[in-house]
């Protein structure tokens, strides 16, 4: 495409979604094509795919991990690591990042790579970053208590994610 005498490269990714039987509705076929174009977008650009039952199990496991998140949510699975931050020059810990992790029963602990990219993918980023808020801030103020006069009290770092921000 062309403007203002500039070439610019124009691309498409494209997901399909196809009714085998003529029994899939209007909505089914769209969410499956979304799906598709979600899977055709982060494999490059330019190319078209088919929600097949690949995608379908793929569906199938996100829905259950996000239930599993929720649930984990509600009956204390998870809990936060503090990786401390040390001073260069001191050599002192001036602080902590707050890591959280999930204890899964059955599973063990499970790392924030497998569970994260799903909750950010779902409102429950927002419900996890409010627990993650709540408990830091609490371990925060029992390390402030413990500080002692005229020493500096410690912080925490909470990564937040931009869900997060953009929600009330």
């Amino acid at each position: 495409v062309s403007f203002a005498d500039v070439e610019i490269p124009v691309g498409a990714s494209i997901g399909v979604g196809i009714s085998t039987d003529g029994t899939s509705d209007a909505d089914t076929l769209l969410g499956e094509a979304d799906a598709a174009v979600y899977r055709a977008k982060s494999a490059g650009r330019g190319q078209v795919e088919v929600f097949d039952q690949e995608l379908r199990e793929a569906l199938r496991q996100r829905a259950g991990l996000e239930t599993a998140i929720r649930d984990g949510i509600t009956q204390d699975q998870f809990a936060l690591y503090y990786q401390p931050i040390i001073g260069i020059t001191s050599g002192a810990v001036q602080g902590y990042e707050a890591l959280v992790r999930w204890h899964r029963p059955g599973l063990g602990l499970i790392m924030p790579d497998t569970f994260i990219p799903v909750a950010e993918q779902s409102s429950l980023i927002n419900e996890l970053g409010r627990w993650v808020l709540f408990e830091a801030i609490a371990q925060l103020r029992r390390w402030t208590d413990q500080t002692r006069q005229g020493g500096p009290p410690p912080y925490v770092a909470i990564n937040v994610s931009g869900r997060q921000l953009a929600s009330p």
